[in-house]
């Protein structure tokens, strides 16, 4: 039979070109494009894996140890895909209530502003310092509602922090003891409150000044709601984007899940809280017992007990606060350590998929799948080319070799093509694999002790609390711990390699079969070589984020001043530009950033002529409230226009390659 013509082949044709029509002419909004394309790629799926099965059933007879392997590596694919069903179910509606959130705050204006629901408004901090905790404090104040109160739950017991917060106004809560971290901080605090909703905050999140008039007229308009959650962004750039210096057009590793994920989540009533960024019902909170408690991550259990006692939840998917992302690839590592093993604990909990009054939908949406397979997925596609090398294995043996070639690289575009448009760009073919293979080298045996022994002392130990500012820094450049794997795989692939061109006997001899292993082949070595470049991170840190805000200013100088513009500003510098050269003096200088105020610096260095990088040195409370709410309080300045892939592919190979180093920005 003439392989072009094999229903197979055809039908991933098809489906490569109805994916590619739905990309050109659907709408990502729209439950019914969404829908489309999900349901060409899973006919494309089941189009291969019925292919592969075939020649398993029906092909030449193999060795046993082939046989065996290729039959083993079917199975794993047909979990893998599972997964990957219940991931293109979850994302085949869409749901966007904005429109929803503004009537029902027109709803919220129309009332007495003495008849406004009061909000407790909650801060769970363990060790942050002062520098991280007073952005929040501040911005809290600074919410545009009438009726709040904002507490700081302190689980360090820090006299200076109580010290701090009575002198400024703010709310302060200590409980006597720490048992159950956040969840158990939360619930105590719960006992010395009131208000019937309580906003969520981690102590490192700034919320926006209409956090609560976007939010409060939602949940107050869906009585039925416990769990109003909006979107984490982060004002800082995650270590996967700094480290491979793609600040500008790679988006943070999470932005696919608050942006697209849960939004597809919320249109199937299964958005959950994420532990901050959230409005609760109170109530709601009080009929399940309190915020769960007894297991590593409280927030999606939470969801979960809310929903089996009638519940729902929403999500508004607007930017209404953001946050610090973690700030080294050790502290990524300990957040999904932590989210890792606390997932996997739901299994085993009344509350998860297995538990009582759940429905079908919901328990396949809390089923966990992902954190079972999602972390084994990239390993085991990692090490196939090098076994495959080292041990003379063949792929796929004695099928017709234009199938081998064309049907698995159809199936792998139909794939990413769709991940990609479904996930708006949040999700980028070779390096977002290669972030999932970083992170599973490292969580990957968290997930298999914790399913070994899921409470108690954990098997394998981590940091159970996030590190944030200085303790997120440690002395090391580079993560050794995996590094030596990733390096491992590359050497033992190129390995494999060598020995096959080097043997006299070719144990694939058809050109076509062998370009297939070679494709193959040099797209897993891209992505180790990707997650190579994200275990080195850059040689300087600023001690505070810059944003490239442009403000006008002028400067006091002995001939009288000079007008100019920030390039970049900080909360203690600036990079100033001028049309003309200008020469200062040593000593101090005086800057007038206009509508903010006047601030007193020093010339840290000159950069050519018409560039002065300032340090701050002195301002006024309220020039440094104004230069807070003007950096941190607009949501512009931290969802930063990306540049699109046709730029960040390039600068990612020319990485690759040491052609850039931006370790300073």
């Amino acid at each position: 039979m003439n392989s072009f013509l094999d229903p197979t082949l055809g039908i991933v044709l098809l489906a490569n070109a109805a994916a590619l029509a739905v990309v050109i002419l659907g709408k990502r909004s729209s439950s019914f494009w969404r829908s489309s394309i999900c349901l060409v790629c899973a006919i494309t799926v089941v189009s291969y894996l019925l292919w592969r099965l075939h020649y398993i059933l029906y092909g030449r007879e193999l060795s046993t140890f082939e046989s065996t392997l290729t039959k083993l590596l079917f199975v794993f694919e047909l979990i893998n895909f599972v997964d990957f069903f219940i991931f293109l179910l979850s994302m085949s509606r869409f749901r966007d209530r904005s429109s929803e959130a503004d009537r029902a705050l027109e709803k919220l204006r129309a009332l007495p502003s003495d008849q406004w629901p009061r909000v407790d408004i909650f801060v769970a901090t363990y060790n942050e310092e002062w520098e991280i905790l007073e952005k929040t404090i501040l911005a809290v104040k600074l919410l545009d509602y009438p009726h709040k109160q904002g507490f700081i739950l302190d689980d360090g017991k820090r006299d200076w922090l109580r010290d701090k917060c009575a002198q400024i106004g703010f709310g302060y809560i200590r409980r006597p003891g720490n048992a159950h971290k956040k969840p158990g901080n939360h619930n105590f605090a719960l006992t010395q409150t009131s208000a019937p909703f309580i906003a969520m905050f981690d102590a490192d999140f700034i919320p926006m000044p209409n956090f609560l008039l976007r939010t409060v007229g939602l949940l107050l308009d869906n009585p039925g709601w416990g769990i109003l959650q909006t979107p984490q962004t982060f004002y800082n750039y995650d270590p996967m984007r700094s480290n491979l210096r793609l600040q500008s057009s790679l988006p943070d590793d999470t932005a696919m899940f608050f942006t697209v994920m849960e939004p597809c989540r919320d249109a199937w009533g299964c958005a959950f809280y994420v532990g901050s960024s959230a409005l609760i019902r109170r109530q709601a909170l009080e009929d399940i017992g309190g915020v769960v408690m007894g297991y590593d991550t409280e927030d999606q259990i939470t969801s979960i007990a809310m929903l089996q006692s009638g519940y729902q939840t929403g999500f508004l998917n607007e930017s209404l606060s953001t946050g610090l992302a973690p700030e080294s690839l050790k502290a990524l590592f300990d957040q999904r350590k932590r989210w890792a093993r606390g997932s996997v604990q739901i299994l085993f909990s009344k509350h998860g998929p297995f538990g009582p009054s759940l429905t079908l939908l919901q328990r396949l949406m809390f089923s966990q799948f992902f954190w079972l397979i999602g972390f084994v997925a990239p390993i085991v596609y990692a090490l196939i080319p090098t076994l495959m090398w080292l041990f003379r294995i063949r792929l796929f043996p004695y099928m017709p070799p234009a199938e081998v070639l064309l049907v698995p690289i159809f199936l792998f575009c139909c794939i990413n093509l769709t991940i990609w448009w479904l996930a708006n760009g949040k999700w980028l073919p070779l390096v977002s694999p290669a972030l999932q293979l970083l992170i599973s080298l490292q969580i990957l045996p968290v997930i298999m002790a914790t399913l070994i022994k899921p409470f108690g002392k954990p098997l394998l130990d981590f940091v159970h609390v996030t590190p944030k500012g200085k303790d997120a820094h440690g002395n090391e450049r580079i993560n050794w711990s995996a590094l030596r794997w990733l390096l491992a795989i590359i050497v033992c692939t190129a390995g494999g390699i060598a020995i096959y061109l080097l043997d006299d006997y070719k144990y694939v001899n058809h050109p076509v079969e062998l370009m297939t292993i070679f494709f193959w082949t040099a797209v897993n070595l891209i992505i180790a070589a990707i997650a190579v470049l994200g275990c080195i991170s850059p040689s300087y840190r600023r001690s505070e984020e810059r944003f490239p805000i442009e403000i006008a200013v002028t400067v006091a100088t002995s001939g009288g001043p000079v007008s100019g513009r920030t390039r970049d500003i900080s909360l203690n510098g600036c990079l100033l530009g001028f049309s003309e050269p200008v020469a200062l003096g040593d000593g101090p200088i005086h800057i007038r950033l206009d509508e903010l105020g006047e601030i007193t610096g020093r010339i840290v260095r000159q950069i050519g002529t018409k560039e002065l990088a300032i340090e701050f040195q002195g301002m006024s409370k309220s020039t440094q409230t104004a230069l807070f709410s003007r950096i941190f309080l607009n949501p512009d300045n931290h969802c930063r226009h990306l540049e699109g892939p046709e730029k960040l592919y390039p600068a990612c190979f020319m990485r690759m390659f040491g052609a850039i180093d931006h370790s300073a920005k």
